[in-house]
């Protein structure tokens, strides 16, 4: 079978994809298993760098699987031969051969793709992408969530980790390098109970002082009123305007009637 310049082309596409896709896996593999390699004390990489990865990945199978649909009937019919100059005496050119040549996939691999391909599965696949969850289902999907986050968000209070600003890592290394995004100044010391009784406890007696400072400047004679007929803008004679028409003038602008 000789192959034309649009069939070798198309060979090197799926070559390309398929290395572009293992590029991208290597690459999402060693940030999942070498959290020591990052800045962050958190095992995961963070979010944007998982979905932008995630992406990548669905972009290169999407690209991928138009190329195969383009050029089906070529990758059919066409089959690999060894040329005389590889060395397939060796293990590993015996290795690669054996995979080259192999007319049937892999036994797990032809398990998955039976797995999912039937078409009882596929149609279930379609029918949730119509109706998506259910009433009860969503339910069950929210208390899960709720139970989690409650779970989680205890055990951060318990051990105290919502009382101080910065986390150990960053006291350790220096909280001047830490970048927390905020404008307000930041204690910079650990918190001392004690301290913050002693603190309470001034505070408590200040106020009681004020307040006694207070009662002694107080007047003995209470202060009257002016008489109406003093006070500016009062019509005598006027009648109360009733809170409805105040609130309805506030609010529509027309006056009460």
């Amino acid at each position: 079978m000789s192959l034309t310049q649009a069939d070798i082309r198309a060979f090197e596409q799926v070559r390309q994809r398929l290395v572009t896709t293992q590029q991208s896996l290597d690459l999402l593999r060693s940030k999942l298993i070498n959290p020591q390699n990052r800045e962050e004390l958190d095992p995961l990489p963070p979010w944007p760098s998982l979905q932008e990865s995630a992406n990548s990945f669905v972009r290169n199978m999407d690209d991928l699987q138009k190329i195969m649909e383009s050029s089906q009937e070529l990758f059919k019919t066409a089959h690999a031969y060894p040329h005389a100059t590889f060395p397939g005496t060796t293990f590993e050119g015996n290795l690669i051969l054996a995979r080259l040549l192999r007319k049937r996939v892999e036994p797990d691999v032809e398990a998955w793709i039976k797995e999912h391909t039937e078409d009882a599965k596929v149609q279930q696949w379609d029918e949730y992408r119509e109706i998506g969850l259910q009433q009860d289902e969503q339910q069950r999907l929210w208390k899960h969530a709720a139970e989690e986050n409650a779970r989680v968000l205890e055990e951060l209070v318990t051990k105290g980790a919502m009382d101080f600003d910065y986390t150990l890592a960053e006291y350790e290394e220096g909280v001047g390098k830490a970048r927390t995004g905020l404008k307000r100044k930041l204690q910079k010391k650990l918190r001392n109970p004690a301290a913050d009784e002693d603190e309470d406890d001034e505070d408590e007696e200040d106020s009681e002082d004020e307040d006694e400072e207070m009662e002694d400047v107080m007047p003995n004679a209470p202060v009257q009123p002016p008489p109406l007929n003093e006070v500016k803008g009062l019509i005598p004679g006027a009648y109360a305007t009733r809170l409805e028409d105040v609130l309805k003038f506030i609010t529509t602008g027309v006056r009460p009637k």
